[in-house]
């Protein structure tokens, strides 16, 4: 078994009554990160379905839409819609 290292790009949109200070959203980012994922087995699951959920759980923790962008690599990586 070996781990994995990801960049993580995080965008929180909402109208500017909304707006999100960055500190709430790296917090609220970095505790998803460590509780659920960090050297935690994810078994074979891809990149894509990784940034899926990340996606879906920050939604659900701002209540806005939050589009992700997640790297394997420098050159390799995916973008939510």
């Amino acid at each position: 078994m070996h781990g994995h290292n990801y960049m993580l790009l995080v965008k929180v949109y909402g109208r500017r009554s909304e707006w999100f200070d960055f500190e709430d959203i790296k917090h609220a980012t970095d505790q998803l990160i460590d509780e659920k994922y960090d050297h935690q087995d994810i078994g074979n699951m891809t990149c894509e379905r990784l940034a899926g959920q990340i996606q879906e759980q920050l939604s659900n923790v701002f209540k806005t839409t939050v589009k992700i962008e997640l790297w394997e690599t420098g050159k390799f990586g995916v973008e939510t819609a």
